[in-house]
């Protein structure tokens, strides 16, 4: 397995709103510019560490499924439209993934769309997945982020995928993006530090 990139970052103040930010689909008809355009403006006014969780896009080509293709923005208005939207906020995020939707081009072309957005705004790529060391104070969290990806139709088992990654990631915080369902799970478990069994809170997303 590739080992991944572990993003670190440092913030002072002891307070820090951690907004994972994704599947906006700009350009499907179904798209809610209003909403998003109201996170921003938050973001813009309050403490914040963003991370862009892929699907920004809608990205439909001629080889997706249904008629995406002919119903949505072109592709390059959907670029645009992204980067339009985020240059207000881009110091504040601490980067991008790529998502199913944008991975459509990339398959198609072998152009990375993402990667494109991640430079005009000079924010970091983080690929699929990422590790991210946040230091808000005194205090250090490890925090695992991923676009994701689940057929799942349930709430419980979507949630699912995103605790299961706890088999393989150790992490503070999981984030999972794709299934368009907002939902927590907090789980307790312990581990031994100096001959001492002490408990831990991990903390399970789908944003």
């Amino acid at each position: 397995m590739k080992p991944l990139s572990v993003n670190i970052r440092s913030f002072k103040g002891n307070k820090l709103y951690l907004i994972p930010f994704g599947d906006w689909h700009i350009g499907s008809y179904f798209c809610n510019e209003e909403k998003i355009k109201r996170w921003i403006d938050w973001i813009k006014h309050n403490p914040c560490g963003v991370i862009l969780m892929g699907d920004l896009m809608e990205a439909a080509t001629r080889y997706s499924i249904g008629a995406g293709v002919y119903e949505q923005l072109s592709p390059n208005d959907q670029l645009n439209r992204v980067i339009e939207l985020l240059e207000p906020v881009k110091e504040k995020i601490l980067g991008i993934h790529i998502g199913n939707h944008e991975d459509r081009i990339y398959k198609e072309t072998g152009i990375n769309i993402t990667e494109r957005i991640a430079k005009e705004l000079n924010i970091k790529y983080l690929g699929w997945a990422c590790f991210h060391k946040i230091k808000v104070g005194n205090m250090s969290y490890m925090i695992y982020s991923t676009h994701g990806s689940s057929s799942s139709s349930l709430p419980h088992t979507k949630i699912k995928a995103c605790i299961d990654l706890a088999r393989s990631f150790d992490a503070d915080c999981y984030l999972m993006g794709h299934t368009h369902e907002l939902e927590t799970h907090t789980a307790l478990y312990q581990e031994i530090k100096k001959n001492r069994i002490t408990e831990r809170k991990r903390l399970f997303v789908l944003t």
